[in-house]
């Protein structure tokens, strides 16, 4: 009997760390492309309407507010596929993506979003970005 007890604990045991080690695989280029659109998506960006699900939209770091009317001044601010993936940015080992606004007064001028490895945190950056500063170049 105790064999059989100490058989079941060690299944769950291994469970446990299986569903950890799932929920911390990091993710493919494509999935992270995936997440990245399906984000300014859900959170109004994009010329689609905003997720139902308020658990899903992202407070802004200027604003930092989720509400409906929050929500509706980003309506149809960037594009809906980003120009640009890369690793890196401000969260370690995670990634940065590249997205045109719509309504741009410089060509250069992109919107950052950043998100971690495993794509569980994610945010907008809300400071004015050259394209050129950003990999390095000076603007034109």
């Amino acid at each position: 009997m105790k064999v059989k007890a100490c058989m079941a604990i060690i299944f769950f045991l291994l469970l446990g760390v299986n569903s950890v080690a799932q929920s911390r695989k990091k993710l493919t280029e494509a999935e992270v492309a995936q997440r990245f659109e399906q984000f300014v998506i859900d959170n109004g960006y994009t010329d689609l309407p905003p997720s139902k699900d308020k658990s899903k939209i992202v407070p802004e770091p200027v604003w930092g507010r989720t509400d409906d009317a929050s929500v509706a001044r980003r309506q149809d601010t960037l594009e809906r596929k980003p120009l640009r993936i890369r690793r890196g940015g401000r969260i370690r080992n995670g990634w940065v993506a590249f997205f045109i606004p719509k309504h741009r007064t410089h060509q250069n001028v992109v919107q950052l979003i950043y998100m971690d490895a495993y794509g569980r945190k994610m945010f907008i950056e809300h400071q004015t970005i050259y394209l050129d500063e950003f990999e390095g170049k000076k603007p034109r």
